[in-house]
């Protein structure tokens, strides 16, 4: 069993949050007032942070086989991973990168169903293949070396 640590930061997180949110107010063309309609302020904090609850309670359940005892759900995720002996540890590195992806786009996506619909489902979308990366990635296994038998001497 191979065991580590993932650590996300919520703040990292809603700053993606609010840089997406404000690009895409930004990049509506024709609407004057769509960056203000888009864009997250400090004033929509309380929905983000169910957004965020939301969004980390289905990446608890979707990793639910490997992840260890969970006490704050509301802070930054550092979280205890266990995997088998077969995972391929240079994978370790891309999932802090996979996960944050998904918590962001999941955010996001719930926001734009309030101030943006035509591409909410998109981005929920985005959010999904981002956890399927995760899952795919933990569940990843290294084939087997077999021995060279040339190798073997008597």
């Amino acid at each position: 069993m191979i065991t580590f640590q993932l650590k996300i930061s919520k703040k990292t997180v809603f700053d993606e949050v609010s840089k997406t949110t404000a690009y895409s107010g930004a990049k509506m063309s024709g609407d004057e007032e769509s960056y203000d309609r888009i864009a997250t302020t400090d004033q929509n904090q309380d929905v983000l942070e169910r957004f965020w609850q939301e969004g980390v309670a289905i990446a608890a359940e979707r990793l639910k086989n490997f992840l260890g005892p969970v006490t704050d759900w509301s802070g930054d995720l550092d979280w205890n991973m266990s995997v088998s002996s077969g995972f391929d540890s240079n994978l370790v590195p891309s999932l802090k990168p996979s996960l944050e992806s998904f918590l962001v786009l999941y955010i996001v996506g719930k926001w734009f169903k309030f101030t943006n619909k035509q591409e909410a489902e998109g981005t929920l979308r985005e959010a999904d293949s981002m956890m399927d990366d995760v899952v795919k990635k933990l569940y990843y296994r290294v084939p087997p070396k077999r021995p060279n038998i040339s190798n073997i001497t008597d």
